[in-house]
């Protein structure tokens, strides 16, 4: 049995003995999970839950503001012999219920508590003060009570909660899903853009940003109206603003009173379930709508709000939302999160750096299961903040230049600096309780060669010189289809994307002049021929002679036009894709000789065309080799090598903010083979080219050379 350490709370006096009364408005409900009875206790004033156990409800249970405290303390001795409860054990568990507002209170302690929450009230208006940007990046404000709208609107959609509808959805997930796997690569390459601040503006993330706040206002409506499906209240929906995103809340504790274990999870997942409708109808208009119009990229971005946030972030029992809250139900485990990290920060104290402080005494199974999620749930935290760092060093640094180094630094600092504050604290904590081991002749010596060891790594460890660059992918080579005799496309056999093969017949063109010019030969040929007949037969020597040298003449003029006219079937000259976009568009159009009909690009090994800057350019030259990792898959590495290095520099662009110079870059080509196929023209990411090998002491100083200005000194 829990017990608070505070001194013994005073209750009603009944005849000079001393008596306590539960409160009777609260509402009580029996919980067990996992084999646990436990019970529910919901303050209808402060709407606040609490959890007790059966040996403390047994107390509670008995404080009816008549039976003296001896005889409570007596009552749950012989109920629960084995927990050995002493008076001073009942004294502090009374003085928790009492601070926790569960007690009866005289009109002087109601006053009194009221004193005592505005001078709280006060303390954490002060607290919220003293580092506003904080406050900035996480704001936590109540909205409405959004019970009677539940109440009205509920009945109208009851048949949401049927088994048929659920059903029916699960099979629309489906279905949505197939349509994300079948075009996976332009679903990732195009988050892939969204998250790294390229290829899209302003307006499209002003349009996410709204998209996004619907779609969460439809997810908190889920939890909430499942709730009042299984019987629950809902009095408080509010907004939410953590580090600059919109989120909402919809508070359903209520649910802590549900019996049905199964009800708990459904309303867990009620937000989520909305989630996926959304995204499944989103997914369904893009893959029906044509690329580049509005329809097709509102739904990817709806794609990107609903799919990608349920999936990675609500749905992830790592982070403290809706996935987590499930495993918290279905495991049966109370602030799984709290006691994991505080089960492997103890750990890591007694095991890793051998500190005097006390186990973390817990049965065999939450011992496994707090040491599983709290190392999970740590290194999924550590690998979020590293990724913030990145997206805000790209989206600030990457627009701002120079003028936003202040900016980062101070987000840097507000996001970061607590952990660094709390890290340090401990190392400093470990250092004084080891400062006897610290000090020792052996560990100063081992530390002294530790550090020289480090100091001639410096000088003599070498590493390569690397540039890292975006770039763009192009064909190999590109060849174009031309007509060689005029003529108006008739068919065309191949479309934007279409792998062909060297010789494939691409279109064909019809000339009627050259068709008919043609068939004239041809009974040309066949007079002629009769003549000549006619000739060898009456023996005309002179006639014959004419006739014969009439004939080869019109052979040679019917094979050039034959000639011409199978060069009408316009065949591809290489191996490749079809770059042209909507060529079928031009079937019918009257084509001239050299006219471009279709683009071939060389798939075998395709090119990254790479700007490197003029500060890196002089680590680049020809053979060297570089690595690239694309939007596409971020979780490969192709390996390419430099083709080309430009002696010209590109025309410097405009200039940026925080640059009073524009950069002048060099065009880099890269060779990329693409053996299996996978890469296509146009996609990007980044490039690492990797230089001459220097020792570690030079590398610092040529990085120094190349990131201050020596304008400054």
């Amino acid at each position: 049995m829990a017990a608070t350490l505070a001194p013994p709370a005073a209750g009603e006096s009944q005849g000079g003995v001393q008596t306590f009364k539960f409160r009777t408005d609260l509402t009580v409900q029996k919980s067990v999970q996992s084999g646990e009875t436990s019970y529910i206790i919901k303050d209808p004033t402060t709407r606040k839950y609490f959890r007790f156990r059966e040996a403390e409800q047994a107390i509670f249970s008995q404080l009816d503001g008549v039976k003296p405290l001896s005889d409570v303390l007596k009552a749950v001795q012989n109920k629960y012999p084995h927990l050995g409860i002493r008076p001073e054990d009942l004294a502090a568990f009374l003085t928790s219920l009492k601070k926790a507002d569960l007690l009866e209170r005289s009109q002087a302690e109601k006053n009194l508590l009221l004193v005592e929450k505005l001078r709280d009230q006060r303390k954490a208006k002060i607290k919220s003060q003293a580092n506003p940007l904080s406050k900035a990046l996480y704001l936590h404000y109540h909205l409405v009570d959004p019970d009677r709208l539940f109440d009205a609107v509920f009945p109208r959609i009851r048949w949401m909660w049927s088994r048929p509808f659920v059903v029916s959805s699960l099979f629309l997930f489906a279905f949505a899903l197939h349509l994300n796997l079948r075009s996976l690569g332009e679903i990732v390459a195009g988050i892939a853009a969204l998250y790294t601040f390229s290829g899209f503006q302003l307006q499209d993330y002003l349009v996410l940003w709204v998209l996004s706040i619907v779609s969460i206002v439809l997810h908190e409506f889920g939890h909430g109206l499942t709730c009042k499906r299984f019987g629950g209240e809902v009095h408080d929906l509010g907004v939410l603003l953590i580090f600059f995103n919109p989120a909402m809340y919809c508070n359903v504790s209520d649910a802590y009173l549900f019996e049905n274990k199964r009800h708990k999870l459904y309303v867990t997942a009620a937000g989520g379930f909305v989630e996926l409708w959304i995204w499944s109808a989103a997914s369904i208009v893009w893959s029906a709508t044509l690329p580049g119009t509005p329809l097709h990229e509102f739904a990817f971005m709806l794609i990107v709000v609903s799919g990608v946030s349920t999936l990675a972030f609500n749905f992830n029992p790592l982070l403290k939302l809706d996935g987590y809250y499930a495993l918290v139900d279905f495991l049966g485990v109370a602030n799984l999160r709290d006691n994991s990290f505080d089960f492997v920060k103890t750990w890591i104290k007694r095991n890793v750096f051998r500190l005097p402080v006390p186990p973390m005494i817990v049965e065999p199974r939450l011992a496994r299961i707090y040491a599983i999620y709290g190392t999970l749930a740590g290194l999924s935290t550590g690998l979020m903040l590293v990724v913030m760092l990145f997206l805000f060093q790209n989206l600030i640094l990457g627009n701002m230049h120079l003028a936003g180094v202040p900016v980062f630094l101070l987000l840097v600092y507000t996001l970061y600096g607590s952990m660094a504050k709390q890290l340090w604290g401990f190392l400093k904590g470990v250092a004084r309780a080891k400062r006897d081991i610290l000090m020792q002749p052996k560990l100063r010596i081992a530390a002294g060669l530790a550090g020289a060891a480090v100091l001639a790594a410096f000088f003599f460890v070498t590493a390569p010189v690397s540039v890292l660059e975006t770039f763009s992918l192009s064909p190999g080579a590109v060849q174009a289809v031309r007509p060689v005799q005029a003529g108006r496309l008739a068919e065309l056999r191949v479309r934007e994307g279409d792998k062909v093969a060297a010789g494939q017949v691409v279109a064909t063109l019809s000339n009627a002049a050259a068709a008919n010019d043609l068939a004239a030969l041809e009974a040309r040929r066949l007079e002629t021929r009769t003549t000549l007949a006619q000739a060898r037969y009456e023996g005309n020597l002179p006639a014959l002679a004419a006739a014969e040298a009439q004939v080869g003449q019109l052979d040679a003029a019917i094979a050039k036009s034959r000639k011409d006219l199978a060069s009408l079937t316009l065949r591809a000259p290489i191996s490749g894709i079809v770059l042209t976009e909507r060529p079928g568009d031009r079937v019918g159009d009257e084509l001239n000789p050299g006219d471009i009909l279709v683009e071939i690009g060389e798939m075998g090994t395709l090119t990254a065309q790479i700007s490197v800057s003029e500060n890196d350019i002089g680590d680049v030259t020809k053979g060297r080799k570089a690595s690239l990792i694309f939007r596409a898959f971020p979780g490969l590495t192709f390996e390419g090598t430099v083709r080309d290095v430009a002696v010209s520099a590109d025309k410097p662009g405009p200039q940026a903010p925080g640059n009073p110079k524009p950069v002048v870059h060099y065009q880099v080509t890269v060779e990329v083979p693409n053996k299996d196929g996978k890469l296509r023209p146009g996609m990007s990411g980044e490039a690492k080219i990797y230089g001459n090998r220097r020792p570690l002491y030079r590398l610092a100083l040529h990085w120094a050379g190349k990131t201050f200005n020596p304008d400054f000194w």
